[in-house]
């Protein structure tokens, strides 16, 4: 089914538990954020879909001043072909999130402490990504991407990534064979990893070290 709640409201929490007793959660809540919600909290969802290859809750939204903050479930954004949200900043903050982000989401900021996301757009400023396992795919450029010390990263964008600061994390260019090319790469903390192959990857200007940090090894899959 690919119809679709509209709500307007301006503050929205999405399975947050109220009681003692628990709930096991729709497998199938499919909502769209129109008419101007600004803050939408997503506490936890089912965890089985009604929907073959679908998460039990989907979001729409058509506003760019719209936050999402996830603490728990298994979520999409506009994850049919056809389908495009826009959202301001998207906000992932727990353990237990498995998080689809479609290749027609326009937002601007995408800040990940924990979780699963797999994202087919790029957030228009930066990604941050201080922990949990993180995807990138698709085409889109990213002006900054922040890898933090908890973070895993995959990078398969073509896409230009003008700046990675590391922190600390890796961020895997290797699994994916299509072409590459990052700007600059600016090495912000001890054991930040990039693991990379020289015939992929192109980084324009090289990486550049915080005082007191340095390249220790290239490894098999040089830089």
């Amino acid at each position: 089914d690919n119809s679709f709640l509209e709500i307007g409201s301006t503050i929205v929490n999405i399975g947050e538990n109220i009681g003692a007793d628990s709930s096991s959660g729709s497998g199938r809540l499919n909502i769209d954020l129109r008419g101007g919600a600004t803050i939408v909290t997503v506490f936890d969802t089912g965890r089985s879909a009604t929907d073959e290859n679908r998460n039990p809750l989907r979001l729409l939204g058509n506003v760019g001043t719209i936050d999402l903050f996830i603490r728990a479930g298994l979520i999409s954004i506009a994850d049919d072909g056809d389908q495009t949200s826009t959202f301001g900043d998207i906000n992932a903050t727990g353990d237990d999130i498995t998080l689809k982000i479609g290749d027609g989401v326009t937002y601007d900021n995408l800040n990940i402490t924990k979780g699963t996301i797999e994202a087919f757009s790029m957030p228009g400023t930066q990604a941050e990504i201080k922990g949990g396992d993180v995807t990138l795919q698709g085409t889109d450029a990213l002006a900054l991407l922040i890898c933090d010390a908890a973070a895993s990263i995959i990078s398969n964008i073509t896409g230009l990534i003008t700046t990675i600061t590391g922190k600390g994390g890796s961020v895997d260019f290797t699994q994916s064979n299509q072409l590459r090319t990052v700007t600059d790469i600016q090495v912000a903390g001890a054991g930040f990893t990039i693991i990379a192959d020289h015939d992929i990857l192109t980084i324009t200007n090289g990486l550049t070290f915080a005082s007191g940090l340095e390249l220790l090894s290239t490894g098999s899959a040089p830089v």
